[in-house]
């Protein structure tokens, strides 16, 4: 009796897509529908993804609503409904129609509170998202990181722990 063929299921990948200028090696995967693209913040405004913001699978903002709202352009974008792309918030206010809350707390119940930064809070959902029942990822998913650096001797250098932190459990589980 033939044994039955094993369908593996589609490889997931997620890109975190930054502002640095390594951000352009993103481009391409905008179009492959492989990958779930993730902006972040006010990137909708810069070059070259003005154009392409609908592309992105899912947007995140993870910082105070106020803050938010100091940067006109971006606020604006968040109440027109930003293209369309679902946007992650820590707390979704009723003027922004494509706003959803971020799972803040479910994220810290599964992997802590070393939490100092957006790209932090994103590879963890990547992960979750990921993640089978087991806890393990399946073959052959990625996770890639455009156009975040993380330089030292800027704000950014404390909060590269706290990402390398959850690229190390990215992996560790392969």
């Amino acid at each position: 009796k033939p044994k039955p063929v094993e369908v593996e299921a589609p490889v997931t990948q997620y890109a975190i897509v930054g502002f640095t200028t390594t951000c352009l090696e993103a481009v391409p995967l905008l179009d492959d529908p492989e990958w779930h693209v993730w902006g972040m913040n006010n990137l909708h405004a810069q070059q070259p993804f003005t154009p392409h913001t609908s592309k992105f699978s899912a947007w995140f903002d993870l910082h105070p609503t106020a803050d938010i709202r100091k940067d006109a352009q971006h606020d604006a974008w968040l109440k027109s409904g930003s293209d369309g792309v679902p946007v992650y918030v820590f707390d979704p206010p009723a003027d922004w129609p494509t706003a959803q809350a971020f799972p803040k707390d479910q994220m810290i119940a599964q992997f802590g509170r070393y939490f100092t930064n957006s790209v932090s809070w994103m590879l963890a959902l990547a992960l979750a998202k990921l993640a089978r029942d087991d806890g393990s990822l399946p073959p052959g998913s990625k996770i890639a990181i455009y156009g975040i650096d993380m330089a030292t001797g800027t704000e950014y250098s404390a909060q590269r722990p706290s990402v390398e932190f959850f690229l190390g459990i990215a992996a560790g589980l392969g």
